[in-house]
């Protein structure tokens, strides 16, 4: 009799521990999902800045994925692929407390800051999974009137470079943002050269003139 007691108590262990599988870190399986193969629910980040009028420029960026059919027979093939997709959402309420018409971007908007011209954000794309295209662009959002500024002005910059922000000093000069590239991979041998020449820039930015790009200056 005591064995069958504790039988019943193992298969009802079981039984929980498998109902807990399928909702683990609440992330549960959608209908015809294979077994260890969660559906990925869409997510958002938010985050927000105040221009050089004190007017307020929102940020929601949501994240969805998409997960495309398996149809080959490759072995790297048994789980599907995962498709990310980035949007931001842009509200801006002016400093009189009235909100603007939100325009909607594809991909994710990353503020860099405020300057006296324009708020500064990069604009991040994903293609086939969590890959950044080879460059990023920075765009300058500022308001005219009652609106952001469109069509939106924007920069290439390189995905991994370092980027900083000087905001101008009065309404008549232009922003300055430098940027730097990346420096060079790690080598594991000291006296090789280094493989790629960096370079440092000056980007101007204002209103009327939109970007200026400075020419390149060597690294020594």
């Amino acid at each position: 009799m005591k064995s069958i007691v504790v039988l019943l108590v193992i298969l009802s262990a079981v039984a929980v521990g498998w109902a807990q599988v399928g909702s683990l870190g609440g992330i549960s399986r959608g209908p015809g999902a294979s077994i260890g193969i969660p559906v990925i629910q869409p997510f958002g980040l938010s985050t927000s800045i105040l221009d050089s009028a004190a007017n307020l420029f929102i940020f929601d960026v949501s994240y969805s994925y998409s997960r495309d059919p398996v149809i080959t027979t490759e072995p790297q093939s048994l789980l599907p692929r995962i498709t990310v997709t980035a949007k931001t959402h842009v509200t801006v309420i002016t400093n009189t407390g009235t909100p603007l018409k939100p325009v909607d971007f594809d991909g994710n908007l990353q503020v860099l800051g405020a300057g006296r011209q324009a708020v500064y954000a990069f604009s991040n794309m994903y293609a086939n999974g969590p890959t950044f295209v080879a460059t990023r662009r920075l765009l300058a959002l500022s308001i005219a009137g009652t609106a952001l500024i469109s069509p939106v002005p924007s920069v290439d910059v390189p995905i991994n470079a370092d980027v900083k922000l000087a905001a101008a000093a009065d309404s008549s000069a232009a922003d300055v943002i430098s940027v730097i590239d990346a420096g060079n991979p790690l080598s594991l041998t000291p006296t090789a050269a280094p493989v790629l020449r960096r370079f440092a820039r000056f980007v101007k930015y204002s209103v009327r003139d939109g970007f200026v790009t400075g020419t390149p200056i060597p690294l020594p």
